[in-house]
């Protein structure tokens, strides 16, 4: 099962926050049936998750071109835009996973939640909220249900998961739904 993992690339991102992150993404790694799909591979929360999923091959990374870079990882395949990029995650993703994140993870999580809407209504969405990060997501969401700007369906399609324990259990009942499916 391959999920796409979308996330802050700023090198800014505080040590404490890397830490926990850490610790969630090597009990994901843990998960050998899960494969990672990442829009990049450089700076922040994204950086680390390369490197965790790096060394045991369970990572496909797909990034648009203006940002690649010579003498990188030969694997990474190289796309024309970002919508193009966008597409390939969706596309070849079981599930997503938005930990904390600034304008293109925002960028992110709206592409995925339209592709869902107009493509897969199973495709499941996981918002990482433990820190709050997405609150004024879910305000937005809420806001725009009440003025009738939103459909009640397309608020509903996003998992806030809060707690590692929960994430993990999420996807552990994913994999198991995908395998049953397989047999």
């Amino acid at each position: 099962m391959k999920g796409m993992i979308g996330c802050a690339s700023r090198d800014e991102v505080g040590e404490e926050l890397l830490r926990k992150r850490e610790k969630l993404l090597l009990r994901i790694k843990k998960m050998e049936e899960i494969q990672v799909i990442l829009g990049g591979m450089e700076g922040g929360l994204l950086g680390l998750c390369y490197q965790i999923f790096q060394d045991n091959l369970l990572q496909e990374v797909i990034i648009d071109k203006a940002y690649y870079k010579e003498g990188v990882d030969t694997k990474v395949k190289q796309v024309d835009s970002i919508f193009d990029r966008l597409k390939a995650c969706y596309e070849k993703s079981d599930f997503a996973l938005f930990l904390e994140g600034g304008i293109g993870t925002y960028a992110e999580l709206f592409a995925f939640l339209d592709e869902k809407r107009t493509r897969d209504e199973t495709y499941p969405i996981y918002l990482y909220n433990e820190t709050g990060c997405y609150d004024c997501f879910f305000a937005l969401l809420e806001d725009g249900v009440k003025k009738g700007t939103i459909s009640s369906v397309d608020a509903s399609y996003f998992h806030e998961i809060k707690e590692e324990d929960q994430l993990i259990k999420e996807l552990e009942e994913l994999l198991k739904r995908k395998e049953n499916k397989i047999k």
